[in-house]
């Protein structure tokens, strides 16, 4: 930054970088590893401050957005190390303030550098964003451009060699489909719940109930709610009976829903979860408001059979 104030004969600037410098220099000669002082919160916010408002300084200078690109390209890795601390965490819903091991410095460590050859490499990554930033602002229109890609090509390429497996499973789910399926489970149980909240009848509580596993995969139901036993194929097409398994909701006063499920069809292990927990919270909140029902039901081969106790 004090040799873009220079050569941009910024005097404001070179007025007030100097100082910091002088006092970098001189605390990085006991910073050095092994080191003997450490930077508190103060004093790295101080800093990060200071640098901030001299980017803003540098930038001003220059009227192209290749220009006010230079003063990130000079502080790429601080600013890089915490845009992926705040993706890293949000991608794993984990508080974005809270501590962990795993920025730049703590994967170069996970892959055998030592402290020292850790910060030599930090340092000399800084300094080639330094030089091109520097660069990029001599060129102007000519090939600034070209140089921000190049440097942003190569951060990328960084970042693939950290490792961080945040990423690559969010790159997976993104392009192999995932994602899309998350959304189509979130709907599904969105408009299975909305439907079983809605039902005010122990009819449309059991319509609900097929139409809901039958969303979910499964080949058959049967409740025990109200003293009123149910059962149903909500699905012919399901293959072998007999290769099956069974979910059991339990309910209040031994009441329940049972769901069959082929054995060998594949099956959303987040879907199941929410799937249990709609029916089973809903449910046991109707019991209450539900009055035990009569129903003759149609002759359809046994396909549905009614007690009433």
């Amino acid at each position: 930054m004090l040799l873009a104030a220079l050569t941009q004969n910024n005097l404001e600037m070179t007025l007030v970088t100097m100082p910091l410098v002088g006092c970098l220099f001189g605390f990085l000669r006991y910073n050095f590893n092994p080191a003997s002082v450490f930077l508190g919160d103060c004093g790295s916010l101080l800093i990060g401050f200071l640098l901030g408002c001299f980017g803003v300084l540098w930038s001003q200078k220059s009227a192209t957005l290749v220009g006010m690109t230079a003063p990130m390209m000079a502080m790429a890795i601080p600013l890089l190390d915490a845009a992926l601390a705040v993706i890293r965490r949000f991608l794993r819903h984990q508080p974005i303030f809270g501590a962990d091991r795993e920025h730049i410095h703590h994967r170069l460590l996970d892959r055998g550098m030592t402290p020292k050859k850790a910060a030599l490499l930090l340092y000399g990554i800084c300094g080639l964003g330094a030089v091109l930033s520097l660069l990029a602002n001599s060129v102007h229109n000519q090939f600034g451009g070209l140089i921000i890609i190049l440097f942003c090509c190569a951060a990328w390429i960084g970042i693939q060699h950290l490792g961080y497996v945040e990423f690559g499973m969010a790159r997976q789910m993104f392009f192999n489909g995932t994602f899309r399926r998350i959304i189509d489970t979130q709907t599904k149980l969105r408009n299975f719940q909305q439907a079983l909240t809605a039902a005010d009848t122990l009819e449309d509580c059991w319509a609900a109930l097929q139409a809901g596993g039958r969303e979910c995969g499964f080949h058959s139901i049967r409740v025990n709610i109200k003293s009123m036993v149910r059962e149903s194929i909500i699905r012919p097409d399901h293959g072998d009976e007999s290769a099956c398994w069974q979910l059991r909701i339990p309910l209040l006063d031994s009441q329940y829903v049972n769901f069959q499920h082929d054995l060998h069809a594949a099956v959303d292990p987040l879907l199941l979860g929410a799937f249990v927990k709609i029916v089973e919270r809903t449910l046991n909140a109707k019991l209450s408001h539900l009055e035990p029902e009569v129903v003759t039901p149609p002759s359809l081969s046994g396909q549905i059979v009614t007690r009433s106790a």
